[in-house]
């Protein structure tokens, strides 16, 4: 990968960074008062649940896309590109966590759960960072 891609992938993820936080800060800025207001604790159970398998699908899809690579016999520079498209899915899947958060705290107006669990898939994809990807 030249350095140009290699800005362009950092910038990508960056911009993930950047766009959970600006989810994250939008929680504490917005009134409860707001809110749906629904009762149901179910909501909260929901995207709970949701928010687990969409973290531990995001593990899963690089596993697919090296796979479906391998498979087809690509040129190295093919495969360089399902690896980036792979982590940037990836990247996708966890920032759709930070916003169930945000969907949650619309619903309930429960500030805390929202921003706890937009927080783990905020976290999770500081783990999931270019660094720490191996190809």
């Amino acid at each position: 990968m030249d350095l140009k891609e290699s800005v362009k992938y950092k910038l990508i993820y960056i911009y993930y960074i950047f766009s959970s936080l600006f989810i994250i800060g939008l929680m504490f800025f917005i009134d409860e008062g707001k809110a749906i207001r629904t009762e149901d604790i179910q909501i909260y159970h929901i995207f709970a649940g949701l928010s687990a398998i969409t973290i531990a699908a995001s593990f899963f899809v690089k596993n697919i896309f090296i796979r479906n690579t391998k498979e087809k016999d690509l040129l190295p520079e093919e495969q360089q590109k399902a690896y980036l498209l792979a982590d940037i899915v990836k990247w996708a899947l966890l920032e759709a966590v930070v916003i169930y958060g945000l969907i949650v705290f619309f619903m309930t107006g429960d500030r805390d759960k929202s921003v706890f669990m937009s927080l783990v898939g905020f976290l999770f994809l500081l783990l999931r960072s270019p660094a720490s990807r191996s190809i």
